[in-house]
C-alpha cells in the first residue's frame, strides 16, 4: 500500500490550503483528533493547532498568518525618522553617509535611504541606458542642423604639428563642426 502524501508537504504545494484545513477541522469534530491526524497523515498537534484557532476565530482564522515578526527590536525611532525627513528636505543635495557624518546621526545609511525612499524623497538611479534613450528621444526632435556645434583648436600648441605647418604654410588653427 502506498503511503498517503504528508500533510506538510500538500499544504506547502497548495496555493490555497484554507479548504484543506476546514476539512481537516470538519474532520476533527466528528472524527476526532487522533483519527483526523492519522487521516489526513499529520501530527495530532497539528490538527489541535487548527481546531483551536477555528473555535477561538473562526473560519478566518484557518487562513495563511504572515511569519514575520511583530515587532521590530531595531526599528529606527520615530523622532529620528522625522529629523532624517527634515534634514533630506532641507539640505536635498547631501547623500545618507554624508548627513550622518556631517550632523553624527546614530543610524546606518542603509536605514537611512529606506527612510528616504518609504517618504518619497528618494529619486529612483536612473541606469545608463535610461539616460541614453532619453538623450535619443530629445535629439530625435531636432530639425536639421538645429543644434550645431563648433570647435576650434589651436595646432601651433601641439608640438607634432609646429614644423608641418611652418614647412607647408599651413593655418594654425582647426575648425571642427
Amino acid at each position: 500500500m502506498a503511503t498517503p502524501a504528508r500533510y506538510f508537504d500538500l499544504v506547502r504545494d497548495m496555493k490555497h490550503p484554507y479548504d484543506h484545513r476546514l476539512r481537516l477541522v470538519e474532520s476533527a469534530k466528528q472524527r476526532g483528533i487522533k483519527a483526523t491526524a492519522r487521516l489526513f497523515a499529520t501530527t495530532v498537534l497539528t490538527v489541535r493547532k487548527w481546531l483551536r484557532r477555528f473555535q477561538q476565530h473562526g473560519p478566518s482564522a484557518l487562513v495563511e498568518q504572515s511569519r514575520a515578526r511583530h515587532h521590530q527590536p531595531h526599528k529606527t525611532p520615530p523622532p529620528i525618522e522625522a529629523q532624517l525627513i527634515e534634514l533630506r528636505k532641507i539640505l536635498p543635495t547631501f547623500g545618507a553617509r554624508r548627513l550622518i557624518r556631517e550632523f553624527d546621526l546614530p543610524v546606518g545609511h542603509s536605514a537611512t535611504e529606506r527612510i528616504w525612499r518609504q517618504n518619497g524623497l528618494m529619486k529612483k538611479r536612473r541606469r545608463k541606458y535610461q539616460r541614453k534613450q532619453d538623450l535619443a528621444h530629445i535629439k530625435a526632435q531636432w530639425s536639421l542642423f538645429q543644434q550645431i556645434s563648433a570647435d576650434t583648436k589651436d595646432l601651433a600648441l601641439i608640438f607634432i604639428f609646429q614644423h608641418k605647418i611652418s614647412k607647408n604654410d599651413l593655418s594654425n588653427s582647426q575648425l571642427t563642426i
